[in-house]
């Protein structure tokens, strides 16, 4: 009795290992147009939506609660590029488990540089997502960045800024936005503390 109770335990923990880490999709109905392979396709378009979702909740209307994710884009990509946005009180509860299952399922998406988590431009999914973005001026800037081996994300705050138009509208643009000016920026975050400063905030109010 006791062998076979090993043995189901055993078995029950391995399966919970392959299985990752376990995530509720919320978004999975909406349209799914980038197909780029390396990464699973389910998680990233996950990523993708909730992102968008977390900046328009922050950047809505504070009067009307009116929410445009163009707006929303214009509003944050600026200093988003810049590493200026508070990144744990943007990201929702959803968002944080999405990252841990980043982190954990795509070992070279992300990337050290002088110890900070940046996104990975060699990374096959990364640069596909590159090579199919529309605005022609954004892919030729990042390809000339990526041969010169100079990736640094502030490079392209006013690209990105002037291009802001285009990103909501053409996903793979806007995937590697998510990528690298939120996930990446997220994955430094003290997700802990922020979340203990946001329980003490709404006791206060």
């Amino acid at each position: 009795m006791k062998k076979t109770l090993l043995i189901f335990t055993l078995f029950t923990f391995l399966v919970s290992c392959k299985q990752g880490i376990k995530l509720e999709y919320k978004y999975q109905e909406k349209p799914q147009n980038v197909t780029c392979k390396g990464a699973d396709k389910e998680l990233m378009h996950e990523a993708l939506y909730s992102f968008q979702e977390d900046i328009n909740e922050h950047f809505k209307n504070k009067g009307t609660g009116d929410k445009s994710i163009a707006k929303a884009y214009a509003r944050y990509i600026y200093k988003g590029t810049l590493g200026q946005t508070n990144y744990g009180d943007v990201a929702s509860k959803h968002t944080r488990e999405i990252l841990k299952k980043l982190l954990s399922e795509n070992k070279d998406l992300f990337t050290k540089l002088n110890g900070k988590t940046v996104l990975n431009f060699d990374n096959e999914y990364v640069t596909c997502l590159v090579n199919n973005i529309k605005n022609e001026e954004i892919k030729r800037i990042i390809q000339n960045l990526k041969t010169v081996n100079d990736m640094r994300v502030e490079l392209l705050v006013e690209p990105y800024r002037v291009n802001v138009k285009d990103v909501h509208v053409d996903q793979n643009f806007a995937m590697l936005v998510a990528l690298q000016t939120y996930y990446a920026r997220l994955a430094d975050v003290d997700l802990s503390k922020t979340a203990e400063n946001n329980k003490k905030n709404i006791k206060t109010k």
